[in-house]
């Protein structure tokens, strides 16, 4: 496939259901200096998702491609059956990964808590939630863009990296929890990671997602790279 990015050595693209992870991952890509395309708008719901998925798997150009998933709305009825739907679709193409979270992308910043513990969230801010427990670590927190482009929210990547280590290892013990709290973000975050830090390390990082366990060489980096 085309290589089309400079600072990594595989062209990656991410497509997520609404603006916040693309706010957050922004954050990343400028705090990082990397390089790699954002989605989005185009997965406001699994139909503009797929679409946008198509289109980007008929221009041939990417060797990864990640759906950033929301779990609250797809927990039953019709929504539960169009995802499993849309998950075999994705299932048919081996560089297509889903990076799930329950119930909303935010659990991933409920992770770098350092007395974190895996409660019981079902929604964002209605029943049993996960704003109130996001509030106390990041206070004023809003899924906005106003929020994302205050002074506090701008530096939302470089207020949480520093307990980044603690995110990935809280993830990871609930990498095969399929209930009502994880988030697999760090598939995404840790292959741009380990591709930054030594190009060749692909196929390491997915032996780690594989064995559900950190490598050595990212767990030693991480605990300096956060410093």
């Amino acid at each position: 496939m085309k290589n089309n990015l400079r600072s990594l050595p595989l062209s990656i693209a991410v497509i997520s259901e609404g603006d916040t992870e693309g706010w957050y991952l922004r954050q990343l890509k400028s705090a990082e200096r990397l390089n790699f395309d954002i989605f989005p708008k185009e997965g406001r719901n699994l139909v503009g998702m797929k679409n946008k998925l198509q289109n980007l798997l008929s221009q041939n150009i990417y060797d990864y491609i990640f759906c950033l998933v929301d779990m609250d709305t797809k927990l039953d009825g019709a929504e539960k059956t169009k995802y499993q739907n849309f998950k075999q679709y994705t299932q048919t193409h081996e560089n297509v990964h889903i990076i799930e979270s329950q119930p909303c992308f935010e659990y991933w910043f409920y992770l770098h808590k350092a007395d974190f513990s895996a409660k019981f969230f079902r929604t964002w801010k209605n029943e049993q939630p996960l704003k109130p427990e996001i509030l106390k670590i990041i206070p004023a927190y809003e899924k906005s863009k106003n929020f994302y482009y205050s002074k506090s929210g701008q530096g939302l990547y470089n207020l949480l990296k520093p307990c980044l280590l603690s995110a990935t290892l809280n993830s990871f013990k609930l990498k095969n929890n399929n209930k009502y709290h994880y988030c697999q973000f760090f598939t995404l975050f840790g292959l741009i990671l380990c591709l930054k830090v030594k190009p060749d390390n692909e196929n390491n990082f997915f032996m780690c997602l594989n064995e559900n366990q950190l490598c050595d060489f990212i767990s030693n980096f991480l605990l300096t790279y956060t410093k």
